[in-house]
């Protein structure tokens, strides 16, 4: 109870509104855990922050929220990589780190998402390239009913390609 209590407060000091984060919170734990979110993290991010991003996952993955992660194969090198045993199934010496798997895009990738998470895993989904990001990710959240997407760049928001 006492790990639980340390991440609501972490989550709240975060937040800065506890009410309205006592409201999000319980309604993300209502839904079914693969319709929280999908967050797409590039490559320059996962360089620069992923130690903070991993943080912010542990927090998400203590609460009992897990998000489907959409990365390119270099980020997911660089990630196994530098950080040592996070795609693996021995929890020896981690026991409030998030256990994730790595999962290759394909048109039935939501099936391994769904097993993934039945698991207490976070999915990491491979894309093949970005040239089609926003296709993967409309086909993905159609298929796990998933409203919300969170684009993680250093270039600043969404933009138009021309």
């Amino acid at each position: 109870m006492k790990k639980t209590t340390e991440l609501l407060k972490i989550f709240f000091e975060s937040t800065g509104n506890e009410a309205d984060s006592l409201i999000y919170l319980n309604s993300f734990q209502t839904l079914d855990p693969e319709k929280f979110a999908l967050i797409y993290i590039n490559t320059e991010v996962v360089l620069d922050s992923f130690s903070t991003f991993f943080y912010d996952l542990k927090i998400l993955y203590g609460l009992g929220l897990y998000p489907v992660i959409l990365v390119s194969s270099d980020s997911i090198s660089y990630i196994s990589l530098f950080f040592k045993g996070i795609f693996t199934d021995s929890k020896e010496n981690r026991t409030d780190e998030p256990e994730c798997e790595i999962l290759q895009f394909s048109s039935d990738v939501s099936i391994g998402i769904k097993s993934s998470i039945n698991q207490k895993k976070i999915p990491f989904v491979i894309l093949e390239s970005e040239e089609n990001l926003y296709q993967m990710v409309a086909d993905i959240s159609s298929k796990l009913h998933t409203t919300k997407f969170i684009f993680l760049n250093q270039s600043g928001p969404l933009r138009n390609k021309s």
